[in-house]
């Protein structure tokens, strides 16, 4: 049997988290995306050290939502609903509304 990726776990908690219908990892170009939607992708992470050694680790993602509404009703649900969430940013392109969240899994 095949081992569950972090990121398939993470899908998964999001999705329960916000019942968003479009979820996408890493989309290439040639996907078109149906709004509104959510686009995760990996950063780097945080590790902490003792002894000049790290003994944990949490990766970091980009969790960033997509919607043509300002106020959108996944917002409050992503920010309630998953722990080690932040708020990064909001901005405006292409007449989409973007907020980037940064989550530590």
């Amino acid at each position: 049997m095949e081992e569950k990726r972090p990121m398939d776990d993470l899908r998964e908690k999001v999705i329960a988290a916000t019942n968003i219908p479009n979820l996408y990892i890493d989309p290439p170009q040639s996907v078109q995306m149906k709004y509104p939607c959510i686009r995760m992708s990996r950063n780097s992470g945080f590790s902490r050290f003792a002894n000049n050694m790290p003994y944990n680790h949490r990766t970091s993602y980009t969790v960033t939502l997509i919607d043509y509404d300002p106020d959108s009703t996944y917002f409050k649900p992503l920010v309630m609903g998953l722990p080690m969430i932040r708020f990064n940013r909001h901005y405006v392109a292409d007449d989409l509304h973007h907020d980037d969240f940064i989550l530590y899994y």
